[in-house]
């Protein structure tokens, strides 16, 4: 998903994401561990190869080999929880602002030493009809 595709999310979607993929987390930890746990049981390994040295041999080759998938794995975690987190952080900001505008053209439009007949609102500016008309 694009840093685009994720800024068009609402802040809930964005939070299902977050969930989903800390679920994932969680789901492939436990595997992992199951897998090192049958791994530490089993004794195919050892009785495959003749000596001790070749078992821990193939042994640590399949450890390596988790490893690096579980690495890869959480950096991905990690890597799509900072875009999510980035992408919250610009929508709660965006919100901020449009909130910011609303109250300060709400203020200006309730302050009785303003000209508030005279006031036209529009989206996120407030300017006197004066003024548009001068414009016009």
């Amino acid at each position: 998903m694009t840093d685009k595709e994720l800024k068009k999310l609402k802040r809930s979607e964005l939070l299902d994401i977050l969930i989903y993929q800390t679920e994932q987390n969680r789901k492939l930890r436990e595997e992992l561990d199951s897998a090192n746990s049958k791994l530490a049981r089993r004794d195919i390994a050892i009785k495959k190869s003749g000596t001790m040295a070749e078992a821990s041999v193939l042994i640590s080759e399949v450890f390596e080999s988790v490893d690096r998938a579980a690495r890869f794995y959480l950096e991905n975690i990690e890597r799509r929880n900072r875009e999510t987190e980035n992408a919250c952080k610009e929508i709660i900001a965006q919100a901020q602002r449009r909130a910011d505008d609303i109250i300060a053209g709400a203020k200006q439009i309730a302050d009785p030493g303003s000209n508030s007949e005279n006031m036209i609102h529009t989206g996120s500016e407030t300017r006197s009809t004066e003024s548009r008309e001068s414009v016009s």
